[in-house]
């Protein structure tokens, strides 16, 4: 049988490091509003740097700007991963 072409979508938090992600919606209006005031739209790449030692903190990257978001912030990102292709040089 045939693969779905359509991605699952997972919290934010839930992502592995390094990996790129895109934006596909949100869970919470409050942390949404607060995310789209800072311009983490849904579409834009997200990318996790770096957790804190208990994993409470993420920093994040989302094209040139780089963030902290608290572990349940990021738990009402849903985001989709992102297939990046290969540049040949």
């Amino acid at each position: 049988m045939g693969k779905s072409n359509t991605q699952e979508e997972i919290s934010f938090s839930e992502g592995d490091l390094g990996l790129p992600y895109t934006v596909a919606s949100y869970e919470d209006k409050k942390v949404a509003s607060k995310l789209l005031t800072m311009g983490l739209l849904p579409g834009s790449p997200i990318r996790l740097i770096r957790k804190s030692l208990f994993g409470h903190t993420f920093y994040v990257q989302s094209e040139h700007n780089f963030f902290a978001l608290r572990k349940e912030e990021a738990a009402t990102i849903l985001v989709i991963k992102t297939i990046a292709l290969e540049k040949s040089a």
